[in-house]
């Protein structure tokens, strides 16, 4: 089980789209994936924003949002994809699943 986790805002760089294809390409290969959005990478989950968070989660990937950085970012939970999971606890989840359902993370 793949864990990634993504800090950078889906423009300016291109980890967000990065994070997209590793999870994508891994959920084809028939890995299960958990995408983890904190600081800006919040945006990544917001309707409409660069990436194909949509194809993610289609694909059976899940997303969780860190609720404290949503609050800071301004945006509101429905303003999120599909089936994104808001953390309002984020740092406990994502300890959470670094040491009981994650195999390898990786950090974008």
């Amino acid at each position: 089980r793949l864990g990634i986790i993504l800090t950078k805002a889906p423009m300016g760089s291109d980890d967000a789209a990065n994070a997209l294809a590793t999870g994508s390409a891994s959920l084809a290969a028939g890995n299960k994936v958990a995408l983890f959005l904190l600081s800006d990478g919040v945006w990544a989950a917001k309707k409409g924003a660069a990436g194909d968070l949509e194809h993610f989660l289609a694909q059976g990937g899940e997303v969780y949002v860190s609720g404290e950085h949503l609050r800071a970012s301004g945006l509101a939970p429905e303003k999120l994809v599909g089936s994104t999971q808001v953390s309002n606890d984020a740092y406990g989840r994502l300890v959470d699943l670094l040491m009981d359902e994650w195999d390898k993370v990786i950090v974008f």
